[in-house]
């Protein structure tokens, strides 16, 4: 236990010991003392019959005695029960679902979809959401103003795996039998639009397939906005069938929304119409506004742990968002810098593992929201994005924009279009680690000269 790390501890701050019978056993005696010293709550995770460890712990499991080389294996038991209870506990669901409408506040499956809504409803507005069902059963959410519906769209309900995990483009590139979950999908939210319809003036879809294409065919003269992403633009341009599915949404839509017009073109050639066919918006999906903090940003590194020039890196960590490019290009500056690696997905355990065999000063914090989300942002030196050729727009772009934090990001999808002409960006090659590494130390320069 290092000094900053025995610094946060206090009453109210929980410290989950493994405490085998090991040659580490006097060393991890200690740092236990030094912790209820400060008065923090000791869970301790120890072998059967060990009084002298438990005599140190507000609360304990007991584990069997087994060969030091062994005792991961029995350790990590009442590890994984503990997380899944605390998780099951605060309403998380185990499965981490990544595509979807959110399920319960500070959720963070289409959290942007929550901010449109919320925002429909300052304007007077009630919102009727219609979800893909979690596979895992949980009441609706209700927040003031807005329903939210869940589509069941396979059965039994362990099957509704389609836009869970990595999100629906992932699962559906590396598991091809889960198109059967998008079908069946198509066609639940298909019957349950009809049905939900009957006392709704107007309708917004996200995602041109399946919700773009079911909303033009339910529409039935009701005002129709189609939100288009980065992925389903290609998707439509690829798939057979796509030329007459795009002119389909297209015809049913009073206005669309695209991330940027080089996918607006690619939407419209693909449907073979005149862009002028339909109303259209150019832009980023909309982010919360910054919010106030009581600390300065000096305090906030403080109470983070954060010393020296720290990048911060916001997002899912499956392969479009390219985090390996970025370690890679970090592990090749000639002065160490640290990340804060802020997300989650599959991808995680083989980025740690990277991280750690490059010797990179790489913290892992999970999925962030909320003061959490802010503090990292405050505090951090840049963010950095460091996407593959096929991501779309990530909305961490304009979060950093709006707090006038200095952005690295490679010229990816629709970034170029927004981030050109910025005073405070760098743009670079997708996967090319070597021009990373040059803008990271290019802006780390001149940070230091300010």
């Amino acid at each position: 236990m290092k000094h900053g790390p025995i610094a946060l501890l206090d009453a109210h701050v929980p410290v989950v010991v493994l405490m085998p019978q090991d040659r580490h056993y006097d060393r991890v005696s200690s740092n236990m003392q030094e912790a209820r010293a400060r008065e923090a709550k000791i869970i301790g995770v120890t072998t059967v019959g060990d009084v002298k460890a438990q005599a140190l712990c507000d609360r304990f499991v007991e584990v069997a005695p087994t060969h030091e080389a062994l005792s991961p294996f029995v350790t990590v038991v009442p590890l994984q029960l503990y997380a899944y209870c605390v998780a099951d506990h605060k309403g998380t669901d185990v499965d981490q679902p990544r595509n979807g409408f959110p399920r319960f506040e500070g959720d963070c499956t289409g959290s942007f979809l929550l901010s449109l809504a919320r925002g429909a409803v300052e304007h007077g507005h009630t919102v009727r959401v219609l979800a893909p069902e979690p596979r895992r059963a949980r009441p609706a959410p209700r927040w003031a103003g807005i329903e939210v519906n869940w589509v069941p769209y396979a059965r039994p309900r362990l099957l509704q795996q389609t836009f869970y995990g990595s999100g629906a483009p992932d699962n559906l590139r590396l598991h091809p039998a889960k198109w059967a979950g998008a079908a069946s999908f198509a066609g639940a939210l298909r019957r349950a639009s009809e049905r939900q319809l009957a006392d709704c003036d107007a309708l917004m879809s996200s995602w041109c397939v399946p919700s773009g294409w079911v909303a033009s065919r339910t529409a039935g003269g009701r005002a129709h906005l189609c939100i288009c992403h980065a992925t389903d633009v290609r998707w439509l341009s690829k798939m057979p069938g796509g030329r007459a599915v795009a002119r389909g949404i297209a015809m049913g839509a009073t206005s669309m929304w695209f991330l940027s017009d080089t996918l607006r073109s690619r939407f419209f050639e693909t449907a073979g119409l005149h862009p002028a066919r339909v109303a259209t918006h150019v832009g980023p999906m909309p982010i919360e506004a910054p919010r106030p903090l009581p600390e300065s940003r000096s305090e906030l590194r403080h109470r983070l742990g954060i010393e020296g020039f720290t990048l911060l890196f916001l997002g899912r960590l499956v392969p479009v968002k390219g985090v390996d490019q970025l370690l890679h290009a970090v592990s090749a500056l000639p002065a160490p810098i640290s990340i804060r690696i802020a997300g989650d997905g599959p991808e995680r355990g083989r980025l740690r593992d990277l991280a750690r065999r490059l010797q990179i000063d790489a913290t892992f914090e999970g999925w962030v929201a909320g003061d959490r989300k802010e503090a990292l942002l405050r505090a951090c030196d840049a963010v950095v994005v460091p996407s593959g050729p096929q991501d779309g727009l990530p909305t961490v772009l304009f979060e950093a924009k709006a707090r006038a934090l200095p952005i690295i990001a490679t010229e990816a999808g629709a970034i170029p279009e927004h981030l050109r002409g910025h005073a405070d960006s760098l743009l670079v090659p997708p996967n090319d680690r070597a021009a990373l590494s040059r803008a990271i130390r290019q802006l780390q320069a001149r940070r230091a000269t300010e």
